[in-house]
């Protein structure tokens, strides 16, 4: 990025990273993606269209091939144990010997988990600087997506980064935040509590078990009855009487040992951390949801535009981690987007919907009550201005929208 590096320099740089043996560098090691991303992203030699076509295949070679590496490594006792079986006599280990590695390894963890932030803060650092041009922080915000992981908190700085994205003027920032914020709810979900369930509890038909199954017998049995939609709960102690299995497919073919079903009970209080509160924040002001729909309601690609499964799973996932606070204000924006007749108003009003309805898996039944009065298509207008020829919601939108829902649920919606 020196001034003095020609154009000719850079370009052979760049071709050396794109070649098959060394793009491994730019996402094999965290010490090399700590030095080689921010690089690229500050590598604001020119606008030249090869060279911006050199950087564009990098990111896009790096997102396509990057498996992030791992930040903490574990080594069980098994394999301390098995180690340890395989030492000759004459090379004893000693247990000092060994918690030494231990602490060695927990010290290597340490610093990879550092150079991680410090990765992800540089790069939110220089996206919010304003001293890079567009593509270069388009650039920027994609690293920064691949940067979000399973097993470690995105620091609070990105995701507000990410959230405030999504109100962009840039299309492009737009489609990077979703898939961002997207992925970042999912790290956030809370884990639901699974418990057995007992056959003999819902049905007192002959319990096929793929074991005692000599072959399939799909299709409507004695013992899956119970788990076929016959009417909505009305009350309380209905609902709490119902058992909610999700996946569809469980119980048409045979019945898994164990069956797991989700707990009936309420889940605690949840306290949201500070990443969490600034999604909780922007999605309960009117003001930003207003912005936020007036963006999704636009047309992307004229006579083109299709339903957009990662906006449902972004949707998904805000409505199942804040429920019904962060619902209220997109209220307004549902009845007057149903009643649009225009494509990009139908598509979007059919990916909130969709997410809304599976999102609220976990809500309680005065909840999940208050929001089927709301959505019924009726009310809504929502069916009658579908046009399915253009957008394929007639197939689409009612297909995510009952995935791994139970049967109660879904033909309910």
């Amino acid at each position: 990025t020196a001034d003095h590096i020609s154009h000719e320099e850079f370009k052979g740089a760049l071709y050396i990273l794109l070649s098959t043996r060394c793009i491994y560098l730019c996402y094999a090691e965290w010490d090399t993606l700590a030095k080689i991303w921010p690089a690229l992203v500050q590598a604001d030699h020119s606008e030249k269209p090869s060279v911006l076509s050199l950087i564009n295949n990098l990111v896009n070679g790096i997102s396509f091939r990057s498996n992030s590496p791992a930040i903490k490594h574990e080594v069980p006792d098994d394999c301390v144990n098995a180690a340890k079986a395989l030492v000759t006599a004459g090379s004893v280990v000693s247990d000092s010997d060994i918690d030494e590695g231990k602490k060695c390894l927990e010290n290597k963890n340490q610093a990879t988990l550092q150079l991680y932030q410090e990765l992800v803060e540089t790069l939110v650092r220089l996206a919010e600087s304003g001293n890079l041009r567009w593509k270069y922080v388009e650039f920027c915000n994609s690293l920064l997506t691949l940067l979000v992981r399973h097993d470690v908190p995105l620091p609070t700085s990105a995701v507000k980064l990410s959230v405030q994205n999504l109100v962009h003027e840039s299309l492009k920032l737009r489609k990077v935040a979703i898939n961002t914020v997207g992925k970042i709810l999912r790290q956030q979900k809370q884990r639901s509590i699974l418990i057995p369930l007992d056959p003999k509890r819902v049905t007192s038909a002959e319990w096929l078990s793929a074991a005692s199954m000599k072959s399939p017998s799909l299709g409507d049995r004695d013992d899956n009855q119970w788990h076929r939609y016959e009417k909505w709960p009305k009350t309380e102690e209905e609902w709490q009487s119902c058992v909610f299995v999700d996946k569809p497919h469980i119980g048409y073919y045979t019945w898994p040992e164990p069956l797991l079903v989700y707990s009936a009970e309420e889940k605690p209080e949840r306290i949201f951390g500070p990443d969490e509160c600034v999604i909780r924040d922007a999605f309960t002001s009117q003001n930003f949801v207003d912005k936020l729909i007036e963006f999704f309601s636009l047309e992307d690609r004229k006579g083109r535009d299709k339903f957009d499964e990662k906006r449902l799973r972004m949707f998904k996932g805000l409505f199942r981690n804040h429920g019904d606070v962060v619902f209220a204000p997109f209220k307004s924006h549902l009845q007057r987007l149903c009643a649009d007749p225009q494509d990009s108003s139908q598509r979007c009003a059919a990916e909130i919907t969709a997410g809304v309805v599976r999102g609220s898996k976990h809500w309680c039944f005065g909840r999940i009550n208050e929001l089927w009065d709301f959505i019924a298509l009726p009310r809504l207008g929502f069916d009658s201005n579908q046009r399915r020829d253009v957008l394929g919601l007639g197939s689409m939108h009612w297909f995510l929208l009952g995935e791994s829902r139970s049967s109660e649920t879904a033909l309910a919606a």
